[in-house]
């Protein structure tokens, strides 16, 4: 049972440390026959290269403990396993045991921790995922066994037996229901691309409908990583949100990240044709590899041209384990090699048409993009000659959004979504169509339950505030804001002024988020607040909630909060703030200098005072706020709106979540943050509203595109490019990203 000497790498990444085994209730079965439902833990490599397991405990649910964290690790998994038949059935000593990946055949089922984040995330079987040829001997439907040429659907366990917060029955899935499934599964590729596989799940793809999304059967979870794996070949992932750089991270003399491309070439169906144009083809894929070679990128070439199935299938293996597969065209090949070829890689494909007038190579290109639409497969698309410097920087552009850490930051912060709460207080503001948003939805596509409560318990909860926290708040404000402009009737100091309810609405809704465990909210603001005398407009509330600081908490992290409870905009700030860690912006886009070619992003009060300077000394940043009366024209109620000039920041991702039809889209695109000086800015403020903060920036994209395919009042940015991280969290999520750079 023992080790024996030998290596126990090619397995331990399989079993990882803990073993949950399903119990199949409602069936018969002889005594000594079939897997025990408990917990069984990762033992070692006997004498003759099995693997053992020892079964800790039984019954219909075990709790399985969770996997020894390794500093390059980043997924882990209970694994329910039932070995092959003639497999060795436990004996005295408790151990179960089964042939090594290998060389042999075993079924493995997968299913995600119920645990990630610190948060409840485990799928729902409409999103499970099918069979992927990247992961051999292995059906990762979720929560399925197979055994014998037959699959049996039976409760799966997850580990402590909760699923969203909640303790569900073993009867949410379906009792054991025989169906045919494959006798034979895909054979193992050549080195080690089942270790690979498993630390780039997230690359694997599933939509739970036609699979051309990210797979998440594996990917995002944590525990180990083998060592001769693509991503400790790289380095150990960080935190999420973190932008520390690793010291091991190989970058190119750019400072870029480079990666393990594969390359393939397609050519003609017809063997005589296919040999006479092999050396032309091989020619082009050669220039194509040493330019990838020039950029410090790592590249496995294919060994010969694709021409049939055979040599789909050898040439899609040999280029299995790579961050990304480069589909290269050069003449006429016939498109079902390329849809073949996709099905045996998990990694993003990148299609590049050369140019080769002499032989239809773009044919090949349209034809095939064609067919990988058809079959839903997600792909990038290069046409022109890999000297051109525009396909260059096409090409630079799409490594960069698909490189697999980055990636695997966007499927974490995705993942971290699921099982949080929104806090609707109130409702869509004015008939803004754009923040509505159903909550079946919402708690079926991300995993978010929507709370609602009205605006009088806010309201009934300004009351139970003490005056001690309203004093400490206000004279926070003003030893710390760099001016208070008051105004009588308007802005009114002292415990009974229109600062002082704004104070008392900030605390109440703090401490309410607080006792129901919300994550972020939107509040309606205008038009019940903002209308009525008694009450005060929301711009303190919202500026305090949304950074980084109060006169309670000097670190606090930021509730996100979208005013006139636009919905969709809270979602889209969330995301970006489980990737950045830092507060989002929210604004309208209010206005266009063309003469300066900047927008004006202006929004009452909405954006944290964090934007003003971006330092971790809140006070720098509030030096730069000044609180104005609010507008009588618009806010009849009073109170103070906030007021600053966002510092400049050379790169800020743009986007903003909506709807089609009822499918969700993200628009995405870069662009900058700018600093006029003071006096311009104060000029180009008071062509709008001088009162409220103002963000002027620069898109990387036309304003025709803008006008065309951007449907939102609203926009919202982070410091830095997210771009990858946004794209792969998209196509986790189900939602189609559209991007405008």
């Amino acid at each position: 049972m023992g080790n024996g000497g030998r290596n126990s790498s090619a397995i331990a990444p399989h079993l990882h440390s803990v073993i949950a085994v399903p119990s199949c209730r409602g069936t018969r079965r002889r005594r000594g026959s079939g897997p025990l439902a408990g917990e069984a833990r990762f033992a070692g490599v006997d004498r003759r290269g099995w693997g053992t397991a020892r079964l800790l405990t039984c019954g219909s649910f075990a709790r399985a403990a969770q996997p020894p964290r390794k500093e390059n690790s980043h997924a882990s998994l209970a694994c329910c396993i039932r070995p092959r038949r003639g497999a060795d059935r436990p004996r005295g000593d408790g151990v179960w045991r089964f042939p090594p990946p290998a060389g042999t055949r075993r079924h493995l089922e997968a299913r995600h921790h119920p645990r990630i984040g610190g948060r409840a995330a485990l799928d729902s079987p409409r999103t499970a995922a099918r069979t992927r040829p990247g992961f051999p001997d292995a059906d990762l439907r979720t929560g399925r066994e197979a055994d014998d040429g037959r699959q049996r659907d039976g409760p799966v366990a997850p580990a402590g037996g909760r699923l969203g917060g909640q303790r569900r029955e073993a009867a949410d899935e379906p009792e054991c229901r025989r169906q045919r499934t494959r006798r034979h599964p895909r054979r193992l590729p050549a080195r080690g691309r089942w270790q690979d596989a498993l630390d780039r799940g997230e690359r694997c793809r599933s939509d739970g409908k036609r699979g051309s999304l990210l797979h998440e059967a594996i990917a995002g979870c944590e525990g180990e990583v083998s060592p001769d794996s693509a991503a400790a070949r790289r380095r150990s992932r960080p935190a999420q949100g973190s932008l520390v750089p690793d010291p091991s991270l190989r970058v190119d003399r750019r400072g870029r990240a480079t990666m393990r491309i594969g390359i393939c070439t397609f050519t003609d169906g017809r063997q005589r044709v296919a040999e006479r144009l092999r050396n032309d083809c091989l020619g082009f894929q050669r220039r194509v590899a040493n330019w990838l070679r020039e950029q410090g990128h790592e590249v496995i070439e294919a060994s010969d041209v694709i021409w049939n199935y055979a040599s789909a299938r050898a040439q899609a293996e040999r280029i299995a384990s790579c961050d990304v597969a480069v589909f290269n065209f050069c003449v006429w090949s016939f498109p079902d090699f390329t849809a073949q070829a996709a099905e045996f890689l998990s990694a993003p494909i990148l299609c590049v048409g050369n140019i080769n007038p002499a032989y239809p190579g773009w044919v090949a290109f349209f034809a095939s993009a064609g067919t990988l639409d058809e079959v839903g497969r997600p792909f990038g698309r290069v046409l022109g000659d890999i000297d051109d410097p525009r396909v260059q920087s096409e090409v630079i552009r799409f490594l960069e959004r698909h490189d697999p850490d980055r990636r695997a930051r966007g499927i974490a912060a995705a993942r971290r979504l699921r099982g949080q709460r929104y806090g609707e207080f109130d409702g869509p503001s004015m008939g803004m169509y754009t923040g509505h948003i159903d909550q079946s939805q919402w708690m079926e596509q991300f995993g978010i339950h929507v709370f609602h409560r009205s605006a009088l318990e806010f309201a009934n909860r300004m009351a139970t505030i003490t005056p001690e926290r309203v004093q400490a708040g206000l004279e926070w404000l003003e030893q710390h804001c760099g001016e208070i402009r008051w105004q009588e009737g308007r802005l009114t100091p002292g415990l009974d002024g229109t600062l002082a309810r704004q104070v008392r609405l900030y605390l109440a809704l703090k401490d309410f988020c607080r006792l129901e465990g919300i994550d972020f909210c939107g509040l309606t603001g205008q038009l019940d607040w903002t209308e009525w005398p008694q009450w005060c407009i929301m711009d303190v509330p919202e500026a305090l909630l949304n950074d980084t600081a109060d006169w309670e908490e000097e670190r606090k992290k930021p509730l996100i909060c979208a005013t006139e409870c636009d919905s969709n905009g809270g979602l889209t700030m969330q995301l970006m703030h489980e990737l950045s860690g830092t507060p989002v912006l929210f604004a309208d886009l209010r206005h266009y200098h063309a003469d300066l070619d900047v927008y004006d992003l202006v929004n009452s009060g909405q954006h944290a005072p964090w934007f003003a300077r971006r330092s971790d000394d809140f006070r720098e940043n509030w030096k730069q706020v000044r609180l104005f009366p609010a507008l009588d024209f618009y806010f009849r109620a009073g109170g103070a709106s906030v007021a600053f000039y966002a510092a400049p920041a050379e790169r800020v991702t743009f986007g903003r979540l909506t709807r089609a039809k009822g499918k969700y889209r993200m628009c995405l695109f870069t662009g900058s943050f700018v600093d006029f000086g003071w006096e311009e800015n104060e000029r180009l403020a008071r062509m709008t509203t001088y009162e409220w903060p103002h963000a002027y920036a620069r898109f990387d994209c036309s304003m025709a595109a803008l006008a065309q395919h951007y449907s939102s009042n609203h926009i919202h940015a982070i410091v830095g490019d997210w771009m990858a991280e946004l794209i792969a969290a998209c196509e986790h999520l189900g939602v189609e990203p559209v991007v405008l750079s």
